[in-house]
């Protein structure tokens, strides 16, 4: 099977946002990452444009990337983004007792003058 090139749409406002939806084509016809050269010839850009985009990816944990391996960049399953989604908006999430903590939200008081204070 064949993944076509992706081309750049308005609601990809970069090349690293369509590099992602790459992986994540390819990764679902092929069971496999693909490789540098796969992912600069279906976005039609260099090599070290695309090393810079994993990297980018992989810096925002939207990628797992295995150095050495190569085809080792594979989109994060939907579990690990669920679980990175929630730790950004403040949840403590322990995977391995299953358990998800509530961030607390801040005390607000009233310091010595009457200011308001959050704690």
């Amino acid at each position: 099977m064949k993944v076509e090139p992706i081309r750049l749409t308005p609601t990809m406002v970069s090349r690293k946002l369509q590099l992602l939806d790459f992986i994540r084509a390819f990764y679902a016809s092929h069971g496999v990452g693909p490789t540098i050269t796969e992912m600069a010839n279906a976005l039609n850009c260099a090599r070290s444009r695309i090393q810079d985009a994993v990297r980018k990816l992989e810096r925002e944990q939207l990628v797992n990337r295995q150095p050495g391996k190569t085809r080792g960049i594979t989109p994060i399953s939907a579990h690990d983004e669920a679980v990175r989604q929630l730790q950004a908006i403040g949840y403590i999430v322990n995977p391995g007792r299953r358990e998800l903590t509530a961030p607390t939200p801040p005390l607000l008081d009233l310091d010595d003058r009457g200011r308001l204070t959050i704690n």
